[in-house]
């Protein structure tokens, strides 16, 4: 930048895209992380963590843990989600209550397709990883020898207010089958009662 007639250093508020920046006072390692829709080089440049086509754009679900189509998974694992940037743990909600409808919450676990969800231990999960890695309790535990997918919705928004980019599992990860007698902190853990339809005050 030239400045009556004297050359000044780039700096990451001149309003040029000079220095190593990748677009203007944003990206190159030197300047904040750029915005949405902004030129990048590397997922570092974009404060979502996520650079497509030299272009920064919506944080989005790099991982889960259990990994999809994992299998032998222990049924008291916790359910870990990691995202491209950091995101706004205020917006992160699961259920905490075990019921027959609708998924409710951004944050799902689901063994039927989101026809129905299992419950965590509390609604907002621990977040570790500079708020980039969410952490979920099933509440009391998995089920034995089941398929399960994760859903993250739209709702949930990144650390600039920014929608993030909906994620659906492709595949279940799969629990190991229960062994005759056993179960998991050795104790049986009861999920549903049916009361037998149809009998007088079941």
């Amino acid at each position: 930048v030239c400045a009556m007639n004297v050359c000044q250093a780039a700096t990451c508020t001149d309003t040029v895209q000079n220095g190593a920046e990748t677009d203007i006072d944003c990206g190159g390692g030197t300047c904040a992380p750029c915005a949405n829709g902004l030129t990048c080089a590397i997922d570092n440049d974009c404060a979502s963590g996520n650079c497509v086509l030299s272009t920064c754009g919506p944080t989005v679900v790099l991982a889960t843990t259990p990994a999809e189509a994992a299998t032998n998974v222990q049924p008291t694992t916790t359910v870990a989600i990691t995202f491209s940037g950091p995101v706004n743990p205020t917006t992160l909600t699961s259920t905490t209550t075990l019921t027959s409808g609708a998924c409710t919450g951004n944050v799902q676990v689901s063994q039927d397709d989101f026809v129905s969800c299992v419950p965590m231990v509390t609604a907002t999960p621990v977040m570790s990883g500079g708020n980039t890695v969410a952490t979920l309790t099933p509440a009391p535990a998995l089920s034995f020898g089941t398929g399960y997918k994760v859903r993250v919705t739209s709702s949930v928004l990144d650390a600039q207010g920014q929608a993030v980019a909906a994620f659906t599992s492709s595949s279940k990860f799969n629990t190991r089958l229960g062994v005759a007698g056993t179960a998991p902190g050795g104790a049986l853990v009861i999920r549903q009662i049916y009361g037998g339809g149809g009998n007088v005050g079941a």
